[in-house]
């Protein structure tokens, strides 16, 4: 089954029904729910609820970091030392983007799984060569 990455631009909109892109994320996820897997990291969650209690306060912080712990809706993954590494590698020698750390340690993670594929509405992600839907 093939595996899609879930980034914390899409979790925060699809927990947010008020984002412009729910919908689109929404319908992304019930559309491939029988084809793909998704897959989360550690450092996406932190990213996901830290942006939705500074948006949303934290109340909305604290729904979606049980909705991720709690469900079976995405697996789960924690970088290991390795994937911190590799991380760090892919920020420093990436210096002429503006990617994140948190993006460098989706795109190590992918790596070391062979993912190929993100759901994700941050732009940098393209630039990376991966599938970046909806």
């Amino acid at each position: 089954m093939r595996r899609i990455l879930l980034d914390s631009s899409a979790l925060v909109a699809m927990a947010d029904r008020r984002d412009p892109d729910h919908h689109a994320v929404t319908n992304f996820i019930q559309a491939i729910k029988d084809q793909a897997s998704l897959i989360t990291t550690d450092y996406v969650r932190d990213e996901a609820v830290t942006v939705m209690k500074k948006r949303y306060g934290y109340e909305a912080a604290v729904r979606l970091g049980r909705k991720l712990r709690a469900s079976d809706f995405c697996r789960y993954h924690v970088l290991s030392p390795q994937d911190e590494a590799t991380s760090w590698a892919i920020f420093e020698k990436y210096d002429d983007k503006a990617w994140s750390y948190t993006d460098c340690s989706c795109l190590a993670m992918m790596q070391r799984l062979h993912v190929t594929e993100v759901l994700s509405l941050d732009a940098h992600f393209h630039q990376m060569g991966v599938q970046v839907w909806p």
